[in-house]
């Protein structure tokens, strides 16, 4: 009885204290220790041009309910008209195996003019209902194409997380 007492306590104990944690996405299966990985960690921005773009990793961070995986990107601009640009037409997931994928869409639009931000969302499973990135994935990149007066502009992450 008092072994059980001892285990019921360790685990409320690491529960409490955060010993582990496990984040993300149930169906990214990336297992993350808690206090390992910060919004910085994930936080990607590329300033070519006239327009810098920030995009940070949600998932990993706790803060995505669907099946989905999830970026916030904030765009600040003081040449370029965002308004005319529909993000979900120009960003795609590519992963480390060369396979593309086209967003969900873009969520909770904020801002305008030269001060935008949203989530883009992509689907968390291929057509074949396996994970995009699962824990066997090495790396990722958001690609954001044609804004801003830049061709291309690519958001790597490689795995374990860490900053850019």
């Amino acid at each position: 009885m008092r072994m059980i007492f001892i285990f019921f306590g360790l685990i409320l104990w690491l529960v409490l204290t955060g010993g582990f944690s496990y984040q993300g996405s149930s169906s990214l299966l990336l297992p993350v220790h808690a206090g390992q990985t910060s919004a910085k960690e994930l936080t990607r921005v590329n300033a070519e041009g006239p327009l810098t773009i920030r995009i940070v990793y949600l998932n990993p961070l706790g803060k995505v309910e669907d099946k989905s995986l999830a970026f916030e990107v904030g765009m600040d601009t003081h040449s370029v008209d965002l308004d005319r640009y529909k993000m979900e037409n120009h960003v795609f997931l590519l992963d480390d195996k060369g396979r593309q994928f086209k967003p969900l869409g873009w969520f909770s639009p904020q801002g305008g003019g030269h001060h935008r931000s949203g989530i883009i969302k992509f689907p968390a499973l291929d057509s074949r209902g396996k994970p995009v990135l699962s824990p066997g994935s090495k790396s990722f990149q958001l690609v954001i194409t044609d804004v801003g007066g830049v061709a291309e502009r690519r958001f790597q992450w490689i795995f374990p997380l860490k900053p850019e």
